[in-house]
């Protein structure tokens, strides 16, 4: 189309091909900072809490969908609100449908029966994780 630039710092005149060369040039060149966060399948489990219950002679109930990973019974896990770390307790039960479970695995609805941890600690909208 016979596009011609003009730098303003001096009388060099480019044509529109030459200056897209350049800046691909320049782009290729930069490092790319990698992503501080991995992503979520290797970031192992990963739930968000819905709904918190306490049920007398058993204790906490979490529920939620598993959005990432895969947990068991007597799994460790942390319950993280904000990006910060707020406790670490064991599962003691899964539960779907009233239904014990050995296993939950990513897209499965599950309660999940918590250790050593009172209601107060934990929130709907509070994350569960594997430690790290």
């Amino acid at each position: 189309m016979g596009w011609t630039f003009v730098r303003r710092g001096g009388p060099e005149q480019l044509d529109a091909e030459t200056l897209l060369a350049k800046a691909r040039a320049e782009v290729e060149s930069k490092t790319v900072p990698a992503n501080r966060q991995p992503p979520l399948d290797a970031a192992g489990f990963r739930m968000v809490v819905e709904d918190v219950f306490y049920i007398a002679g058993r204790g906490v109930f979490v529920t939620g969908r598993i959005s990432a990973g895969e947990l068991r019974v007597n799994d460790p896990i942390v319950i993280m609100r904000r990006g910060r770390r707020r406790a670490a307790t064991v599962v003691e039960a899964i539960e779907q449908s009233h239904e014990r479970l050995d296993q939950a695995k990513t897209g499965d609805t599950v309660g999940l029966q918590l250790a050593e941890i009172t209601r107060r600690e934990i929130t709907s909208g509070d994350i569960l994780t594997a430690p790290m």
